[in-house]
């Protein structure tokens, strides 16, 4: 019967059925060398831990409910913010790799964080598959999205809902979400090699008859609630037909909550994050005090010091035709405007025919994104430019090009498919050079003579 199995009979185990399989099918599957638990409790996840690990490390404030501790396990009494940093410095000293941890300890934002924080930092981490306990707590979550996992170097894979929590039932866990697994795969050799980031999916739990709702039941008060709030009666008095359109109600919610729109406000956009700080760096380091400056798509770089500044404002401005008059400027700034002309040749030529000899010419366009037509405003959408392709149509115009770089990702590419997404703390800035969706240059119209 399923009470005889020890991972599932033992009742000093404070997490549900589906987690402590989910727990004991990663470690068994691992077999660690070297594992660390932190958040001891009474013991339960940390036997089955030293279960499958040669070697065992628990960190918790006090070890007094811990009983029969397992031989090939060492407890670790104080707090993980002093204890953790000593004992990933030990390894790192002795070149052991940590390499399974479970994070189950301190549940406040700032404790999270600084656990995870200091696993991502220490050299002790460099192959490590990390668990973290509780990933639907609000603190736990905040602490883990905090801590950035996504960005860091070392990672290539970190799904926040790895096993997915639900929603509590009765007392004090009544409508809290809870438990859930966040996981973070750590691979320095492999990040260092240029290998791809892992992608990993979402998996679902059957939930416990007594704390939690069942599936069904935290899917339909979750629709409930929702078309509460959007005052969306349909959603709200669903009869059995509304039910099975839940399912595909709630993917497009949480679709949203995983990448909000970002409007029109490009400042915010997720896939022009990396883009506007280097065109930013760029313009700096040009000293724009003294400065002469034209942009030709809206006025996002209007606030900047220049000495003086021109609004040449697409598609009102023609730029595939000859520009009127001889006035030239210093800096010329054409940012997501090439896809929409109908002659990116002449335009390019325009380009420079618009910025002084010696002047600076700066340039962006997307490339995997979605076709986005403005005809409103009297703009197709017609072009992508590889950075290749965009190296070659500036210097056939006569342009000097300095830099060519691009960015994107697929998680990227994968967001902007409904909406321009915002950009948050919990998406990823690492970037994919077969994957651009902003492709960009800084180039120079030579001096004269």
């Amino acid at each position: 019967m399923i009470g005889e199995l020890e991972m599932f009979g033992r009742s000093d185990w404070q997490m549900s059925l589906g987690e402590r399989a989910a727990l004991e099918g990663v470690v068994a599957q691992m077999k660690p060398d070297l594992s660390i638990e932190i958040g001891t409790a009474e013991g339960g996840s940390l036997r089955r831990i030293a279960a499958h690990s040669a070697e065992v490390h628990s960190v918790d404030l006090t070890h007094e409910l811990v009983v029969d501790c397992p031989d090939n396990a060492e407890l670790h009494s104080g707090d993980s913010a002093q204890v953790l940093p000593g004992l990933l410095t030990g390894f790192a000293a002795d070149g052991r790799n940590v390499d399974f941890v479970l994070v189950d300890g301190d549940h406040s934002t700032e404790g999270v964080r600084a656990d995870l924080a200091a696993l991502l930092e220490s050299p002790a981490v460099g192959q490590t598959l990390i668990l973290l306990h509780d990933s639907f707590d609000a603190d736990v979550r905040s602490g883990i999205e905090a801590a950035r996992p996504a960005d860091h170097s070392k990672v290539l894979g970190f799904d926040l809902d790895f096993v997915p929590g639900r929603l509590g039932k009765l007392g004090a866990f009544a409508d809290r979400l809870l438990g859930g697994f966040a996981l973070v795969i750590v691979d320095a050799v492999a990040a260092a090699d240029g290998v791809e980031e892992v992608e990993l999916g979402f998996w679902t739990l059957n939930p416990s008859p007594v704390l939690f709702h069942d599936a069904h039941e935290t899917i339909r008060r979750g629709a409930e609630r929702v078309g509460r709030e959007r005052g969306d009666r349909a959603v709200s008095r669903a009869g059995l037909a509304g039910l099975r359109r839940l399912p595909g109600r709630i993917a497009a919610i949480a679709d949203a909550l995983r990448f909000p729109d970002g409007g029109t406000d490009s400042e915010r956009h997720w896939q022009r994050a990396v883009l506007n700080n280097v065109v930013n760096e760029y313009i700096a380091s040009l000293q724009p005090t003294r400065r002469t400056a034209a942009e030709i798509s809206g006025e996002t770089h209007a606030r900047k010091p220049w000495r003086e500044y021109s609004s040449l404002m697409y598609p009102d401005f023609d730029l595939c035709a000859p520009p009127e008059g001889s006035r030239r400027f210093d800096v010329v700034i054409c940012e997501q405007v090439l896809e929409h002309v109908d002659d990116p040749w002449a335009a390019a030529a325009n380009l420079r025919a618009l910025c002084e000899p010696g002047g600076h010419v700066i340039v962006s366009t997307p490339f995997l994104v979605k076709v986005h037509e403005l005809p409103l405003f009297g703009m197709g959408d017609y072009w992508r430019f590889t950075p290749r392709g965009l190296r070659t149509l500036l210097e056939r115009a006569g342009l000097e090009v300095e830099r060519v770089e691009s960015w994107g990702n697929r998680q990227c590419v994968r967001g902007n498919f409904n909406r321009w997404s915002a950009y948050r703390p919990w998406h990823s800035l690492r970037n994919e050079p077969d994957f651009p969706l902003q492709v960009w240059a800084f180039a120079r119209n030579a001096p004269a003579g």
